[in-house]
């Protein structure tokens, strides 16, 4: 990782100084330029030590700042284009501008001599960065072979900034690039880029999604520190990600990774784009340190009673509903589904106690049962009682709020209740769905509520039970 510009040149340097690393410099009583090695040891660089594969003899020592003379070298030989390069490089002062040119009218033939020949350390003593960029791009060597070259004109691999050879990455064909994707290459860009230009390298060498990952991380002294969601974001959400590439980081590693540079509300969306399966997805909510809610059944819920079947398709959409509500993190304590299908004769008790509450049953219908009793033996009067006692009475019964009936009106089952009165759907083939959901961020009736309930395919009919689930 890169925290600082390059060093700068060697006239910056102490004379001393100079000589240690091995600079060509003038003698202060002679005209001539001459090198004098190495003195008090070897120089040691930061520049990792490449592969066996690589062409050349490794990293040379050389000036970081090099000057023209301006003279044109002629040629003096009959060994054309390579005779005058030879020339060039082996001058006290070498014409780097010519030598640059000079490399883009080589032949194809004299460009494989000079990248096969051993020119590759005498053009690196003889050019800096910026030069040695331009003339591998006229030699038309293939992207790592550049980046080598490149990294021996540098004073060290640090000393290059990104932007200098961008260029001949974005450029390279993408089998060209895909060669870099080795433990070498990785250290080189680390030393070359700051976390900001790795993005962009990333980027430019367009490698699969786990290595742009593995570089990152290896750019990062801290990734909860240096790193959010939204700087990798773009690679997860590209169109040329497959899904195949996102399931590739269902690892412990990467898990770690991801709640590093995530916070609660990150990690969701990370989950959301990475489309992964529920169990893997509730894992990494886990580890994040989101409470995974759960959706549970009162003991007295019912699929079936008395010939009345909950509907599969609305217990399916409400538990989709459900699902969703708990991997998007949307709830706040576990969900519960309270009822499906309804006895006909607990609606009808539900029902007759709420309407008897609310004064619409008349006395007379009451007066009218035999014994006070309708014929699920409910006990609804007795002779002599106040209306108040009635009420105190249907309130024994249910206390709650608005219950339809179970009986169809005009049967005498449905007596003393009105006939107004609507038969509930939990107690009919259309079926209902009653489940207290906790939601998040509002009471239920919120936009976020009312937009996920129809993306379901769900209603909620009653405006006064936002729990209570029918299909459209």
């Amino acid at each position: 990782m890169k925290t600082a510009k390059r060093p700068s040149h060697s006239n910056n340097l102490q004379p001393q100084q100079r000589l240690e690393v091995g600079f060509f410099q003038r003698k202060e009583d002679e005209g001539a330029f001459f090198r004098p090695g190495l003195l008090q040891g070897s120089l040691v660089s930061t520049t990792p030590k490449p592969p066996p594969f690589f062409s050349g003899v490794g990293i040379p020592t050389q000036p970081v700042s090099k000057t023209s003379s301006g003279k044109v070298i002629q040629r003096s030989n009959g060994e054309g284009n390579l005779g005058r390069l030879n020339e060039m490089l082996d001058s006290i002062n070498v014409p780097e501008e010519e030598v640059i040119t000079l490399c883009g009218l080589l032949t194809d033939s004299e460009k494989a001599t000079v990248l096969a020949g051993g020119y590759r350390p005498r053009m690196a003593n003889a050019l800096n960065v910026e030069e040695m960029v331009r003339a591998v791009n006229y030699l038309g060597a293939m992207l790592s072979t550049k980046l080598e070259w490149v990294n021996d004109a540098a004073f060290t691999t640090g000393s290059i900034d990104y932007s200098d050879i961008s260029g001949m990455v974005s450029s390279a064909p993408q089998n060209e690039r895909n060669m870099l994707k080795i433990n070498y290459w990785r250290g080189f860009f680390v030393d070359v880029c700051t976390n900001e230009t790795m993005i962009t390298a990333l980027d430019e060498l367009g490698f699969d999604l786990e290595t742009k990952l593995d570089w990152i991380e290896a750019e990062l002294h801290s990734n909860r520190m240096e790193l959010s969601y939204s700087t990798i974001q773009p690679w997860i959400v590209h169109p040329n990600t497959t899904q195949s590439e996102k399931d590739g980081l269902k690892t412990n590693r990467w898990k770690t990774f991801f709640g590093q540079i995530c916070t609660n509300e990150t990690m969701i969306t990370a989950l959301n784009d990475l489309g992964f399966d529920r169990t893997t997805r509730r894992e990494w909510m886990a580890a994040e340190g989101i409470t995974v809610y759960a959706i549970i059944e009162k003991s007295d819920f019912l699929r079936s009673i008395e010939g009345v079947t909950l509907s599969s398709e609305l217990e399916n959409r409400v538990r989709n509903l459900c699902e969703y509500l708990i991997d998007q993190n949307l709830v706040s304590e576990n969900i519960t589904f309270n009822e499906g299908a309804r006895s006909k004769i607990k609606a009808h008790r539900w029902s007759t106690a709420y309407h008897i509450r609310q004064g619409e049953v008349p006395l007379s219908n009451l007066q009218a049962l035999d014994e006070g009793m309708d014929l699920d033996g409910n006990l609804w009067y007795k002779e002599g009682w106040t209306w108040d006692q009635i009420v105190e009475n249907a309130e024994n019964y249910w206390g709650g709020k608005l219950a339809h009936e179970g009986y169809k009106p005009g049967t005498a089952e449905r007596l003393p209740n009105i006939d107004a009165v609507p038969v509930s759907n939990h107690c009919l083939e259309k079926s209902a769905l009653d489940a207290s959901i906790r939601w998040r961020n509002g009471d239920g009736w919120h936009a976020e509520a009312i937009q996920l309930v129809s993306r379901f395919g769900l209603a909620r009919p009653i405006s006064t039970e936002h729990w209570h689930f029918e299909l459209p």
